[in-house]
């Protein structure tokens, strides 16, 4: 795995648990938005060592339960299985972060106990995801994923970062009839001063207002709250 970071304790990334946060390195989209943006290359400028990883995670049993995975976009990596799988050998529930383009590796995880918890971005209505993904993006994939998530059977979530120079109150509607028959869908506010395009650096973050407004919209579909 190439690992970008590791977060030793993290109140908010894994649903009712303490946990430890592990970055991968790599994307295959390009969120304009991304407040992540070093992770996109595939090429890490500080790498984090396995060893260093693993190292973490004996010295953190039994101080939290919970492992997220997120990146970029953990999917992109042939040995996720594996790193998975050893860290639930550890004694650890697992949970994913991803983007749902790769279905056929969620379901690989899903059918191999590997994951406990599956967080999936939405980034947009599906028929228009380029804008906001910054990639073309098939959307017979999303959708595999979509329901992949709707089914499987443990905890999972769906959620947009709503931007208001891409998001209408439609677009977050739409998204959200996308979503029936999900558990939970969550909106969170972008912040423009990491954004990975210069022009939405310096656009403003959405108000509580149209926050609100999204999430009663699309809460007439599925459960929905902001973060």
């Amino acid at each position: 795995m190439l690992l970008a970071g590791l977060q030793r304790c993290s109140l908010v990334d894994y649903p009712g648990q303490t946990c430890c946060t592990i970055f991968t390195q790599g994307c295959n989209l390009c969120c304009p938005y991304c407040h992540n943006g070093e992770l996109i290359s595939a090429r890490c400028r500080n790498p984090v060592e396995e060893a260093e990883c693993w190292d973490l995670l004996l010295r953190r049993k039994g101080k939290v339960g919970a492992i997220t995975v997120t990146g970029g976009e953990p999917t992109q990596h042939t040995d996720l299985p594996e790193f998975l799988a050893t860290i639930k050998s550890l004694g650890f529930l697992v949970k994913l972060d991803t983007n749902g383009t790769r279905p056929g590796v969620i379901r690989k995880l899903l059918r191999e106990n590997l994951v406990d918890c599956i967080a999936m971005d939405v980034k947009s209505p599906l028929d228009r995801y380029e804008e906001a993904a910054g990639r073309l993006v098939p959307v017979r994939l999303l959708r595999e994923s979509i329901e992949l998530l709707k089914s499987c059977g443990i905890p999972t979530e769906f959620r947009t970062t709503v931007v208001p120079a891409i998001h209408t109150a439609d677009d977050i509607s739409e998204i959200a009839r996308e979503l029936v028959g999900g558990q939970v869908y969550y909106l969170q506010s972008f912040e423009p001063g990491h954004a990975l395009s210069p022009h939405l650096r310096e656009t403003a973050p959405p108000s509580p207002d149209f926050m609100r407004t999204c999430r009663d919209r699309a809460g007439e579909w599925i459960d929905t709250y902001v973060r």
